[in-house]
């Protein structure tokens, strides 16, 4: 599909059924998804999210359809402005194994994500899980994010991210529970 068709589908999705077929068409059809990921990439809006929202429902049932693509995902995140860009991309990340290579200015990044009053909730809980997922790999990294944790305790106290919150602590005490076993 040529990329000005490509945009004039993404502009007129009337409804959800409509990016789930195209997302059975992109699981099918890798040059589909490529154009779509192309689309994604470009960041114009209102296709990019669109777009984004094709691959995520896509990658929901086959995550390894995202591995081709996922290193440029990672390189994209300090650009992202758009909050479902964001959201996409890093449900992309949280989809695939984490690459600890990548891993560095993503941190930084996320945390700020986190603090941050203006960033929406959906970006702030993905990039906390994200986080949780690099202590895993990065045990010294669980300080920083359960300080940050018990910042956005007290800064946003909303019933919703006080649950999230509180999942990631727990996942963050198993992670020290177990390297104090080792």
């Amino acid at each position: 599909m040529a990329f000005s068709e490509l945009k004039e589908f993404l502009a007129n999705i009337p409804s959800g059924d409509t990016v789930k077929l195209a997302a059975k068409k992109a699981v099918t059809d890798p040059r589909f998804f490529d154009d779509l990921f192309e689309v994604s990439k470009s960041g114009e809006q209102p296709y990019a999210w669109r777009a984004s929202w094709v691959l995520d429902h896509a990658s929901e049932s086959d995550p390894a359809l995202l591995l081709p693509y996922i290193d440029a995902v990672y390189d994209l995140i300090p650009g992202l402005t758009n909050d479902g860009l964001k959201r996409h991309f890093l449900k992309f990340i949280l989809r695939c194994p984490i690459n600890p290579n990548k891993a560095g200015v993503l941190i930084d990044i996320l945390i700020g994500w986190m603090l941050s009053p203006g960033e929406a909730v959906s970006t702030r809980v993905l990039g906390m899980d994200i986080l949780v997922e690099l202590c895993k790999l990065e045990p010294d990294l669980r300080f920083e994010v359960r300080s940050v944790i018990y910042d956005l305790q007290e800064k946003f106290p909303t019933p919703g991210m006080k649950i999230r919150l509180k999942k990631a602590l727990k996942t963050i005490d198993v992670i020290e529970k177990s390297i104090e076993i080792k």
